[in-house]
């Protein structure tokens, strides 16, 4: 099944940066989380619900200081999911910007086909990303139909959205 996610296009670059140090040398990313889809062959999608929570997800992780958006979606896998990927089988697929009641986030999706259990992937409800479940939060599903669409980028919820500048 080809990829929705129009990554081939995309090159995968790592540039090292100059350490950095100081009190304010990492800043604070509050607002940004990253995702990753665990994409089997059938198309469908890996979600979970993460301790405590209420709405399948996929599993992820809030990006930290210092923190590479690879490294939070390997972390994020997992905690969240018990299986490991490795960073160069994370294929960027999405961006979701969206703003609710309670929040504004950054949602940054990667997704792969290529995992290994480190606990196993129990209790992971394997969705298709057109139909999302019920029990998914309403920026899940967005980002679910986004990925299904082939869409790199969305917003959602933002006054501006959708006008010309």
């Amino acid at each position: 099944m080809p990829s929705p996610c129009p990554s081939a296009s995309f090159e995968h670059r790592t540039t090292p940066s100059p350490p950095v140090s100081g009190p304010s040398a990492a800043p604070a990313y509050d607002g940004i989380d990253v995702r990753v889809l665990l994409h089997r062959d059938d198309g469908r999608i890996a979600l979970h619900r993460p301790a405590g929570g209420r709405a399948l997800a996929p599993p992820g992780a809030r990006l930290r200081p210092g923190e590479s958006l690879r490294a939070a979606a390997a972390r994020g896998l997992s905690e969240q999911a018990a299986v490991r990927t490795d960073l160069d089988d994370l294929e960027f697929c999405h961006l979701l910007h969206y703003r609710d009641a309670q929040r504004e986030r950054l949602l940054v999706v990667f997704r792969t086909q290529q995992w290994r259990p480190a606990g196993g992937t129990a209790g992971a409800v394997w969705a298709r990303p057109a139909q999302p479940p019920a029990a998914c939060s309403p920026h899940t599903a967005l980002l679910l139909h986004g990925f299904d669409e082939a869409l790199l980028y969305r917003d959602h919820g933002w006054a501006d959205a959708g006008r010309d500048a």
